[in-house]
């Protein structure tokens, strides 16, 4: 929980939107840096090696839903064009007319 508030307190302590978002980043990638080291420490793995890892997975994976998320916002904002529809009453005024020349009354006729 405290590792969520790394990116938000800038904003709480800062009235400049474009500074604060500045820190934001400089202490998330800091924090991220040093959990990398501590992971690295826990599992044996070079902390250097551990902590540009941890880094950079963070950074492509933020890339990679800013991505996807500007691809789902194109996608759900793309609209065809309304269709039209047509309000006028339905009549019965158009006769049907057969081609054999019989009556159209006989030809509406269901036997």
């Amino acid at each position: 929980m405290v590792g969520g508030l790394i990116p938000l307190v800038p904003y709480i302590f800062t009235r400049n939107i474009g500074t604060a978002l500045q820190i934001s980043v400089a202490a998330t990638g800091l924090a991220l840096l040093c959990f990398g080291a501590v992971k690295g420490q826990f599992t044996g793995v070079n902390k250097i090696k551990s902590a540009l890892q941890t880094l950079a997975g963070r950074r492509i994976g933020t890339r990679g839903s800013v991505l996807a998320r500007d691809w789902l916002d194109r996608a759900c904002t793309h609209s065809s064009p309304p269709l039209e529809v047509s309000h006028a009453p339905l009549t019965l005024s158009a006769a049907y007319e057969p081609e054999d020349g019989s009556d159209a009354d006989d030809a509406n006729n269901v036997r």
